[in-house]
């Protein structure tokens, strides 16, 4: 059902830029527009609203409601975008899905018990911020992993770097217990947790009292 709505000046300026409406250039009087083929809006002759030379003194009129009340000023009632459409600009890293990540190092003694000071090198490949932690044995043992970080060119095979400088878990390094075989650590807050894109990650095996096989997997969070 159609309905009327006056706009002012300013209103019709902000639908202007933001839905690109047309409308006839007409003398005076009251200026209809019609969205679609037919009725006032859809004659031959129209220009963009935003080239109106007389609209301060007429009044704006449209005769679709429907079109016209999705927008309520800030767009807060377009509410079915196709984000596809969008071609430029940035969208705010608050307004995005949290996206959750893994980085997991592996030892493998082949049988054998795993020996200390065995260490596994990995890439950071995006921003992010490290959570927490899950570590695995095969046997319960006690069992202690350092996590190192430095950059690509620090990295010489372990002559400077990584050593335990480079620890990024202050005192309290992954560790599961002489009767346990498994750890899971929601929070990590008292280590350097944050990571950038670049940086490398050394897991070294300090203590381990049985396990042949371990697996740390660092949860991460995408920093914006």
């Amino acid at each position: 059902m159609n309905k009327r709505i006056l706009l002012t000046f300013a209103a019709v300026a902000f639908l202007a830029i933001v839905l690109n409406l047309r409308a006839p250039v007409g003398g005076g009087g009251a200026v209809i527009i019609s969205p679609g083929g037919g009725g006032a809006g859809g004659q031959a002759g129209s220009q963009n609203l935003t080239n109106w030379s007389n609209v301060a003194t007429n009044s704006v009129q449209f005769t679709n409601a429907s079109l016209f009340l999705l927008s309520t000023n800030n767009g807060s009632a377009l509410t079915n975008l196709n984000a596809s459409n969008l071609a430029s600009g940035t969208v705010p890293g608050a307004r995005l899905p949290l996206l959750t990540n893994s980085i997991t190092a592996t030892f493998d003694g082949g049988g054998a018990v795993l020996a200390t000071n065995v260490t596994r090198v990995l890439s950071v490949q995006d921003n992010s911020t490290i959570t927490g932690f899950t570590m695995t044995t095969d046997v319960s043992s006690l069992t202690v992993v350092e996590v190192m970080r430095f950059t690509y060119d620090q990295y010489d095979a372990g002559s400077t770097h990584p050593a335990i400088g480079d620890k990024i878990t202050a005192s309290l390094p992954p560790t599961i217990g002489p009767s346990l075989f498994k750890t899971n650590v929601a929070s990590v807050a008292t280590w350097s947790a944050n990571l950038t894109n670049g940086n490398y990650i050394a897991f070294r095996t300090i203590t381990n009292s049985a396990a042949t096989w371990i697996t740390l997997t660092l949860k991460v969070e995408h920093t914006p």
